[in-house]
């Protein structure tokens, strides 16, 4: 589907260097594009179940594809963490601009 499609899309980009920021803000329908896709901080049990084991799981900096029922295919990033809480960037490519 076309969603899925776009995800992979972006997905190859960020594996070959992209700019994450860059490419959340021109291809993400994520209300976090403005950000450049940046959520912040979130401590476990924060986050749909989907998000959470991608942003807690090794290896940081890995770019995780999420298909997650009723919310779209979605990109993640943890940039970093501890054993509470995590900091993320996604890109969604439902809904993609």
């Amino acid at each position: 589907d076309r969603a899925r499609a776009e995800a992979e899309s972006i997905r190859a980009a960020l594996l070959a260097g992209g700019d994450f920021a860059a490419t959340a803000r021109e291809r993400s329908g994520d209300a976090s594009a403005a950000q450049g896709g940046d959520l912040g901080w979130f401590a476990r049990g924060k986050m749909v179940p989907e998000f959470e084991t991608a942003a807690f799981r090794p290896p940081k900096l890995a770019v995780a594809k999420l298909t997650i029922g009723g919310l779209g295919t979605f990109i993640l990033v943890t940039l970093r963490r501890d054993r509470r809480q995590a900091s993320a960037v996604a890109s969604t490519a439902t809904g993609t601009r």
